[in-house]
């Protein structure tokens, strides 16, 4: 199955508008430009709270390791394959609340 190339249209900047005006219609009045920004807004702020998810995920464990199983910094820092400067950040900082 081969794949065909088609040639290049013009398309004058008054049609262009006429295509953005459509396009805004049927998406509750937004250019396509628009609609582009308020996604990428959108998977900015999911990417920042699972990343925040992730990192409270990651300190609750550490304390729980720490605490309830007594294991020693370099074992928890082995076990979750992060820095011990990482789990000390971690302990200090629930040491300091």
């Amino acid at each position: 199955m081969g794949t065909t190339t088609l040639p290049q249209i013009k398309v004058s900047e008054g049609t262009k508008r006429f295509a953005e005006r459509i396009y805004a219609a049927a998406h509750e009045g937004k250019l396509p430009s628009e609609m582009i920004e308020e996604e990428r807004r959108h998977a900015e702020a999911e990417l920042k709270r699972a990343q925040e998810a992730a990192t409270r995920q990651l300190e609750e464990t550490i304390l729980r390791m720490s605490q309830q199983l007594a294991l020693p910094t370099a074992q928890i820092a082995t076990a979750l394959d992060v820095s011990i400067e990482v789990v000390e950040e971690v302990l200090l900082r629930q040491l300091g609340e």
